[in-house]
């Protein structure tokens, strides 16, 4: 039998974007309230005395948008340095990347996944439903960083 070793881990459940395949304009969102969702403190605490103890040794952050978490790059740091962590990767629209790519990198992030949904930035737009606020540009400068970086693999 396959040991099961993979946690993905949400860290946020709001998103920057408003992508109509996951946010529909006629859908009602119930965010969680902030002080309902676990403190970095927490999640450190969970993943080291529950997660890892029962062979959990790759993981990936995601969200939401996880970048628009509070202390992720501290938190990428603290997950990386746990001698027990075999792969951490992220999940991400990219939007927030292009300033704290490095800092992810350094902090011990090596995998990176990032949901463009289109290479045309008018098409893109209106997936992500932001009504010409123009975030195509951003979210391309975010993969461009996380490659002169040096993430592998960017997917």
């Amino acid at each position: 039998m396959n040991q099961v070793d993979y946690l993905r881990i949400s860290l946020i459940d709001r998103c920057n974007f408003r992508c109509l395949y996951c946010m529909p304009e006629c859908a009602e969102l119930n965010y969680i309230l902030k002080q309902q969702l676990l403190s970095c403190e927490e999640l450190l605490t969970l993943i080291q005395e529950v997660f890892i103890p029962v062979s959990f040794t790759r993981f990936r952050l995601t969200g939401g948008e996880p970048l628009l978490g509070p202390g992720v790059v501290e938190l990428v740091k603290e997950i990386a340095n746990f001698h027990q962590t075999q792969d951490l990767a992220m999940t991400t629209n990219g939007f927030l990347l292009a300033p704290i790519a490095k800092n992810l990198y350094d902090a011990g992030l090596r995998r990176i996944n990032i949901s463009l949904d289109s290479l045309d930035p008018e098409t893109f737009e209106q997936i992500i439903g932001n009504h010409g606020c123009g975030r195509w540009q951003q979210a391309w400068e975010g993969i461009q960083a996380t490659y002169n970086v040096g993430f592998d693999p960017l997917k």
